[in-house]
């Protein structure tokens, strides 16, 4: 046998490796992942899961840190939390794009652990087509089944088992056998299941935005039995006795551009009549809330016997997040659409209004906040805070304020006050439509000069190699001129006095090993010293030089 031949210099010197993470956020959930007392925010990020918390410490580097990342096997394409009575913390159910997925659960002895996992390529979606709009997901909001829509035709649904239901030896076992049903709608868009009250006894609807060969958009309703593993449409259910009333919300010929479902909380009924109630009561004396329809040039509120329908500008809507209640009750969500603009809109009541005391939607209203980046994932956390995740530009962390406020910038264009500001921005480079390498100044390494971004958000980046800067805090110093180290001792290995050049004056500050902050002479400075540790000033007038 030959020997092998040595290994030119060039192929040596050759080697990949990923040197930025991920930065496009694809999907965003908030539960109580880590702990039962505190709020995450998931994000998915290509292959990567990333916990951020929100913090209320005026002195933490960031209001939104990272406090667990962890690498999945595979780019996340869904993601939804799960609450279940049996665990302490949420659940996280997600998929990837090698039809894969998994239902995973954080605890503080054994850190993530996977509950239920498996593959979504059976005999039945072999030969399935995959879906235009990608995979989908809607969990119920009472937690007995999750809802998947991967290839056309078809939902695969996976019953969530009651904690009644399992043994001690099986409290970890979640998912109950998949079944798959078929659907007559073959381009389906969006989906969500209805809200409706605490009535374990009615069965799970799912509403359905789909599209005709014609191109016209229709919303239906279908009802998922569980116990006899089928799909129940308002059609096949003709005939049929089945054993609860079902909720058939059907509109055909919705606006054309329509692409997102919101499923709209069942209204709180009025004291008086809650309490006349039976708790046995009937699917039908306890309606859901219905669903919010978004369009492109409309946007509709669709229920059981109520039709609201609101025009808006052109433009397409990205994403949307609940937000709380008003004071009055009424409904309000956040929307971001495609030119980066954030919207807030309400569904007034009548009850909110003062026309009645009823909480039946009587119309829609659509405030304009201001600008923020492309969101095509937005999640509410508190105060205000709106974490608004993009795949197209860098994310931000926006602050809603009650009053508007200047713009500080000639950039925004709808008008010269806004009611949100930029708290924290999270660099993404992508999507990177065209690069270069540009040779230093040296010439021994080159710069990578980058097209990132799209639309409003489109930019030029410069990407080295080395060490980058990221600044905590900053003071004005006037006057400064230059600043070097001295050490107290020709023999020590560290440092101990700073030395600050003024046009007037030369300040030495020196380091102690005390832990509280003083100093000796002078005005106070502004910046604080290194933890456990004292900073000394001594001002000494004139030049360093004419001291020595």
């Amino acid at each position: 046998m030959p020997p092998s031949q040595p290994a030119s210099a060039s192929e040596v010197s050759h080697y990949v490796v990923t040197s930025h993470p991920p930065g496009g956020v694809l999907q965003t959930v908030k539960c109580r992942f880590l702990s039962r007392e505190t709020e995450d925010v998931i994000i998915g990020r290509s292959r990567r899961l990333e916990v951020r918390q929100l913090v209320e410490d005026p002195e933490a580097a960031s209001p939104f840190p990272v406090v667990l990342s962890t690498p999945i096997h595979g780019r996340i394409t869904s993601l939804v939390p799960l609450t279940l009575r049996q665990f302490e913390t949420d659940l996280l159910f997600l998929t990837t794009d090698q039809y894969q997925y998994a239902v995973i659960g954080y605890t503080p002895e054994t850190g993530l652990e996977t509950y239920a996992s498996g593959s979504l390529k059976d005999d039945w979606t072999v030969l399935g087509t995959l879906s235009e709009c990608g995979p989908l997901v809607a969990v119920d909001p009472h937690m007995r089944c999750i809802v998947l829509h991967v290839f056309d035709g078809l939902v695969t649904v996976f019953p969530i088992l009651p904690p009644t239901s399992l043994s001690s030896s099986r409290k970890k076992q979640v998912l109950g056998p998949v079944f798959h049903a078929r659907l007559e709608e073959r381009t389906v868009l969006a989906m969500c299941l209805l809200h409706h009250w605490e009535d374990q006894a009615q069965f799970p609807h799912l509403s359905l935005l789909h599209q005709d060969s014609r191109g016209a958009q229709h919303l239906t309703t279908h009802a998922i039995d569980l116990a006899r593993s089928q799909l129940w449409s308002m059609t096949s259910a003709a005939g049929h006795s089945l054993p609860t009333q079902c909720e058939w919300l059907r509109k055909s010929r919705i606006d054309g551009g329509s692409s997102l479902l919101i499923p709209v909380p069942p209204p709180v009924a009025p004291v008086a009549a809650a309490a006349s109630t039976s708790v046995a009561s009937t699917p039908t004396s306890s309606p859901s809330g219905g669903v919010v329809v978004l369009g492109q040039r409309q946007i509709a509120y669709c229920a059981m016997n109520s039709y609201k329908v609101m025009p808006i500008p052109p433009a397409l809507i990205l994403s949307w997040a609940a937000l709380p209640p008003d004071a009055s009750g009424m409904p309000r969500f956040l929307l971001g659409d495609e030119f980066g603009n954030l919207h807030l809109l309400t569904l007034l009541t009548s009850a909110g209004m003062a026309h009645g005391s009823s909480n039946k939607i009587i119309a829609l209203q659509l405030d304009t906040l201001g600008s923020c980046t492309l969101a095509n994932a937005m999640e509410y956390l508190d105060q205000g805070l709106v974490f608004c995740g993009s795949t197209l530009g860098d994310s931000q962390l926006v602050q809603i304020h009650d009053e508007a406020i200047p713009v500080e910038e000639d950039l925004d264009e709808l008008g010269e006050t806004t009611y949100l500001s930029i708290v924290e921005e999270y660099t993404h480079l992508g999507p990177i439509v065209d690069f270069d390498l540009v040779p230093m100044n040296n010439g021994d390494q080159c710069q990578v000069v980058t097209a990132s971004g799209s639309s409003k958000s489109g930019s030029l980046r410069v990407i080295r190699n080395g060490i980058g800067m990221k600044e905590y805090a900053s003071v004005e110093l006037s006057g400064i001129q230059n600043m070097w180290s001295l050490r107290q001792r020709f023999d020590d290995t560290q440092d101990t006095y700073l030395v600050q050049s003024f046009v007037g004056e030369t300040r030495v500050l020196g380091v102690t090993a005390v832990e509280d902050v003083s100093q000796s002479h002078g005005d106070p400075m502004e910046e604080d010293g290194a933890e456990g540790e004292e900073e000394e000033e001594e001002e000494v007038g004139g030049t360093l030089e004419g001291r020595l």
